[in-house]
């Protein structure tokens, strides 16, 4: 059996751990939105990574003309 002092440790750091998620969502649903450098459509906030660039670094693939844009919204030249 567990001592209520190892219990209490886990459930802090549980509910610790859930504020951090939910902290690092809210920051990146609350980021200024930004759009495709080529045709201006707004890019979504919620995407899947395409390539490793992209999750090292951050950025989007446009879903209607395929341009690549940075974290920043500029156009990426491959």
């Amino acid at each position: 059996m567990l001592a209520p002092d190892t219990i209490t440790g886990l459930v802090a750091g549980a509910v610790g751990s859930v504020v951090a998620i939910m902290a690092v969502l809210a920051i990146d649903l609350l980021k200024p939105r930004r759009f495709c450098p080529d045709c201006r459509v707004p890019l979504p906030k919620i995407h899947r990574l395409k390539n490793q660039r992209q999750r090292l670094c951050g950025g989007w693939t446009c879903p209607q003309c395929g341009c690549e844009a940075s974290r920043e919204g500029e156009r990426i030249l491959a």
